[in-house]
């Protein structure tokens, strides 16, 4: 369980970095009312996420 949920958890950090860091410096969001929408579009995404795999392992 510990060692495969690890690597689960640490692809999905990757995966969810990488995403925002290309919308942060994104040349087709010139302007940064754009920008900064797309940031919060994504880390209101992740926390959703977090939240349903955290409600996913609680018993």
């Amino acid at each position: 369980m510990g060692c495969m949920n690890f690597a689960k958890g640490m692809a999905l950090g990757l995966v969810v970095g990488s995403a925002i860091s290309m919308a942060a410096t994104s040349s087709s969001c010139k302007s940064t009312h754009k920008r900064k929408n797309v940031i919060s579009k994504a880390l209101k995404t992740m926390g959703d996420i977090v939240e349903n795999i955290g409600d996913s392992m609680s018993f």
